[in-house]
C-alpha cells in the first residue's frame, strides 16, 4: 500500500475512532496498532475486527505461506513483509517506524480489544497528561477457559506515545524501553493464544527454536552439572511454582496439563540448546535428490526356480523426500520395492520412482494397518519386508536375510531388531533398542490396529540375528513436529476405543503415565546409561506421554474425535518406552 493510501486509511478510520470513543465529542490523539503476524489466518480477523476504531493498523508479518497478509489488506491495513528470524523486538520497531499516529497499540493476533478496553484507551487518548505509556493486564485463555491462576500472568506496557518508547535488544521476549510516566489501564485485553494443544506444541516448538539459539549466543558454554540441573530440575522447580505455590492446581485438569507442560517446554529449550554440541554421522544416501537413477538388481521375480526365495519391500511415506532416497539405497538388493505414499506434496513419490519404486497414493485414513495391508497386496515377493523412511537396512541384516531366503525356512514370520539412533548416537538403553516382527511370508499374515498396528501371523515367528538402523530424530524441531501430529493419531484412536473417559480416571493417568514413562527409560530400561542423550530421551517420550493423555482428555471434552488428514506416516513402533 502506498503512503497515500495509509493516509487515506488514518484519516477514516480517525472519524469512525472519534464517533466511538469520544462521547463528549472532543477529538482524541491519533492511534496506529501495531501487529507482527506470521501464518495467522485461523485467527487474525477476529483481533482486526477489535480493531475497527483505530486510525491505522499497521501488520508486519514474518514470510506467511496462509492468507494472512491478504486478510489483513482486505481490512484495511497497511503490511510490511520482513523476516524475523526470531527477532521480535526490531518487528514491533519496524512497524512503529510505518506507523502515522502519535500513539501507538502494540498487539498479537491472538490478542482482541474487548469494547471496554476500547472505551478506556479512547478516553486516555482525549485526555491531556503527561503519561506516555500505559500498561495493559493480559486475560489469558487457555483451551477456552480463562486462567486466574498458575502464574499465567502478564502487565506490561502496550499502549504509548510513539515518540517516548522503543524496543531494544534482539530476542524473542520483547523489551521495551520508556523515557517518561507510565500508568495501568484497568480493563485487560483478551488473549487467546492457542484453540488447540496442537496449535500450542506447533507455538512452543517455534519458540524454543528461537530461545535455543538466542540462549547459545548468551551462554555457549555451561557445565555438564549445570545442564543437567537446567533440563531436569529446573523444569521440576517450574511445575511445583505453577502448580502448587500459584496456586494452579485451583484450575483442575487445565490447571495440571498447563504447569506440567509449560515445564516441559522448559526443558525442551535446554535439550535444543544441547543438541547443537551433538555430533551427526553421515550416513549413504542421505543427500540423494535425484542426481542419479541407481541401478537395481532386477528379474528375480519373473524368473524360473530361483536361487532363493524373493523379498519385496515396504515403505510408508509422507512428505519424505528428504530421507526416503538414504533409506531406499540400503534396499537396493530386494527384488522390489513399493512405496505407500500418503500423497506426500514434495518429491518423495518421484525420488522413489527413480528408484524404481511401485508408488501407491493412498490417503491416510486413520490406520497405519490399512497402508501395511495396501503395500503387502501389491507386493510378489514370496516374502515382505515393512519398514519406514527413517530406517536403513544394514549390510549385516541383508546378508542374514538373503541367507534366511535361501533356507526356503517354515516359519510365517521373522523379528528383527531396530537400533535407533537419537541425534547421532546409537541408544541401547532406555527403550529404544527393541524387536519387531515385520518381516512377513506373504499369504500367511496381516496387520491390525490403528496406531500401533501388529502383524497378526498364521504360523511361527523365527528371529533374524541382525539389526536396522532406525533414524527418527535428527534434530528436535522436526522429531517433536511428528509426534504433535502422532499423539494427535493416538488420542483419537484412545477416545474411539475407549470413548470419553472419566474425569478421575483421566487424573490419575495425567499424573501417573508421564513419570512412570519417564522413570521405565531412565532407570528401569537403564537410559541412564546413555548419558546426556539418555536423560534427554527418558524426558522426551515423558512429555509425549503426557501430550497423548492431555489430547485424549482435550477430545473428551469436545465430544467428538478430530483427525489430522495431514499426519505423517510415522510408524505404529515409534512410541516405544511402553513396549
Amino acid at each position: 500500500m502506498h503512503k497515500s493510501g495509509a493516509l487515506r486509511t488514518v484519516s477514516s478510520r480517525h472519524e469512525e475512532g472519534v464517533s466511538a470513543g469520544a462521547a463528549s465529542g472532543t477529538p482524541r490523539a491519533r492511534l496506529s496498532a501495531v501487529l507482527i503476524t506470521k501464518n495467522e489466518e485461523r485467527q487474525i480477523e477476529r483481533c482486526l475486527a477489535s480493531l475497527a476504531w483505530v486510525d491505522e493498523i499497521v501488520v508486519v508479518d514474518d514470510e506467511s505461506a496462509d492468507r494472512t497478509r491478504d486478510l489483513c489488506r482486505k481490512a484495511g491495513a497497511t503490511v510490511l513483509r520482513r523476516p524475523s528470524r526470531g527477532d521480535f523486538n526490531q518487528q514491533r520497531n519496524a512497524g512503529m517506524d510505518a506507523a502515522h499516529g502519535e500513539w501507538i497499540l502494540q498487539l498479537d493476533a491472538d490478542e482482541v480489544v474487548s469494547p471496554a478496553l476500547r472505551e478506556e484507551i479512547c478516553g486516555v487518548l482525549q485526555r491531556s497528561s503527561d503519561v506516555v505509556a500505559y500498561r495493559v493486564r493480559r486475560q489469558n485463555a487457555f483451551l477456552g477457559r480463562q486462567m486466574q491462576y498458575g502464574g499465567w500472568g502478564w502487565n506490561g506496557v502496550k499502549l504509548f506515545r510513539k515518540s517516548a518508547a522503543r524496543y531494544v535488544g534482539h530476542s524473542v521476549h520483547e523489551t521495551l524501553t520508556v523515557d517518561g510516566p507510565v500508568a495501568q489501564l484497568t480493563q485487560p485485553i483478551q488473549h487467546y493464544p492457542f484453540t488447540s494443544l496442537t496449535q500450542f506444541i506447533e507455538r512452543q516448538n517455534f519458540y524454543s527454536d528461537v530461545e535455543a539459539r538466542l540462549l547459545r549466543q548468551s551462554r555457549p558454554v555451561v557445565t555438564e552439572t549445570a545442564l543437567r540441573y537446567q533440563l531436569l530440575m529446573r523444569p521440576l522447580k517450574l511445575f511445583w511454582k505453577s502448580y502448587v505455590k500459584q496456586a494452579g492446581y485451583r484450575e483442575g485438569l487445565l490447571g495440571l496439563i498447563f504447569a506440567a507442560l509449560f515445564a516441559w517446554m522448559y526443558f525442551l529449550k535446554w535439550a535444543k540448546w544441547w543438541e547443537v554440541g551433538c555430533s551427526r554421522a553421515e550416513l549413504p544416501g542421505a543427500d540423494l535428490r535425484m542426481e542419479r537413477t541407481p541401478v537395481r538388481a532386477a528379474g528375480r521375480l519373473a524368473g524360473a526356480a530361483p536361487a532363493r526365495e524373493t523379498l519385496s519391500v515396504v515403505v510408508l511415506t509422507k512428505n519424505e523426500e528428504a530421507r526416503i532416497g538414504r533409506c531406499l539405497v540400503s534396499v537396493q538388493w530386494a527384488d522390489e520395492l513399493i512405496v505407500v505414499d500418503g500423497e506426500s506434496q514434495d518429491r518423495t513419490s518421484e525420488i522413489a520412482r527413480a528408484f524404481g519404486a511401485v508408488v501407491i497414493a493412498h490417503a491416510f485414513d486413520g490406520s497405519f494397518a490399512t497402508d501395511r495391508n495396501l503395500g503387502m497386496s501389491h507386493a510378489h515377493g514370496d516374502w515382505v519386508l515393512q519398514i519406514d523412511a527413517d530406517d536403513v537396512v544394514t549390510p549385516e541384516f541383508r546378508t542374514a536375510a538373503e541367507a534366511m531366503l535361501r533356507e526356503r525356512p517354515s516359519h510365517a514370520a521373522y523379528k528383527f531388531r531396530r537400533r535407533s539412533v537419537l541425534l547421532g548416537r546409537v541408544m541401547r538403553d532406555g527403550g529404544w533398542y527393541y524387536a519387531v516382527p515385520n518381516l512377513l511370508r506373504r499369504g500367511r499374515a496381516h496387520y491390525e490396529g490403528l496406531v500401533h498396528e501388529r502383524p497378526s501371523v498364521e504360523g511361527t515367528t523365527g528371529e533374524l540375528n541382525a539389526d536396522i538402523e532406525h533414524h527418527p530424530c535428527e534434530d528436535l524441531s522436526t522429531f517433536v513436529k511428528r509426534h504433535n501430529r502422532y499423539t494427535s493419531l493416538q488420542a483419537e484412536e484412545l477416545l474411539r476405543t475407549r470413548g470419553a473417559m472419566p474425569r478421575r480416571r483421566l487424573w490419575r493417568l495425567l499424573w501417573r503415565m508421564p513419570w512412570k514413562t519417564f522413570w521405565k527409560s531412565y532407570v528401569k530400561k537403564a537410559g541412564y546409561r546413555e548419558g546426556l542423550h539418555g536423560l534427554v530421551f527418558a524426558e522426551l517420550y515423558a512429555g509425549f506421554e503426557l501430550l497423548k493423555w492431555a489430547k485424549y482428555w482435550e477430545l473428551s471434552r469436545q465430544g467428538r474425535a478430530h483427525p489430522d488428514p495431514a499426519s505423517d506416516r510415522a510408524s505404529g513402533s515409534e512410541l516405544l518406552v511402553d513396549r
